[in-house]
């Protein structure tokens, strides 16, 4: 059962990639971000911003019914300088209610080259600037994304995992038992 379950998973999941430098720039706008649906698979998502003139990265995860965001590993990053760090916040919704105000975000913390391959959703968790708080993974729903490095030219690559929530997959679990039942009869 376990094989077919794996069947079913792999076979309904997909991998995306978007990559600021071949689909274009992400908005620079809090109340407009760019728009990333993704489904069920391990998807990499890479940006970069530079300092002068500011240009703040700004993207929303869709997480569609049934699914949840499980992780998002910062996999890569540049910085100029080296040991700078980089300022992330994240909130519910598809856009920022507020720039100002970390108390209408769920979190926004600072991330460098140290915390390559750590879950960003980990990290934030305990917010360094505040923010209302949250518990990884989140369900289904929009979460924008908010990077933006003031020290120097900065790159990134974020892998994010999207997977049934436990009740779908328990679902999907007891469907691919009964598959397997009717096809031993």
């Amino acid at each position: 059962m376990c094989g077919a379950l794996g069947l079913m998973i792999s076979g309904g999941a997909s991998a995306a990639a978007f990559d600021e430098a071949v689909e274009g720039d992400f908005s620079n706008d809090g109340s407009a971000p760019t728009v990333i649906d993704l489904g069920v698979g391990v998807h990499t998502i890479s940006g970069s911003t530079v300092s002068d003139p500011l240009d703040p990265d700004y993207f929303t995860i869709s997480v569609g019914p049934g699914e949840t965001l499980n992780s998002l590993v910062l996999t890569a990053m540049t910085d100029d300088p080296p040991d700078n760090k980089a300022f992330i916040a994240l909130d519910d919704g598809g856009a920022f209610e507020s720039n100002t105000d970390v108390s209408t975000m769920l979190a926004a913390s600072l991330i460098g080259t140290v915390d390559i391959g750590s879950d960003v959703l980990v990290l934030l968790q305990t917010p360094i600037y505040g923010g209302q708080g949250f518990t990884a993974p989140l369900g289904e729903g929009e979460y924008t994304i908010w990077w933006q490095d003031t020290g120097g030219p900065t790159t990134y690559t974020f892998t994010a995992t999207i997977v049934p929530e436990p009740g779908s997959a328990a679902l999907l679990m007891i469907g691919a038992g009964g598959l397997l039942r009717r096809r031993r009869r």
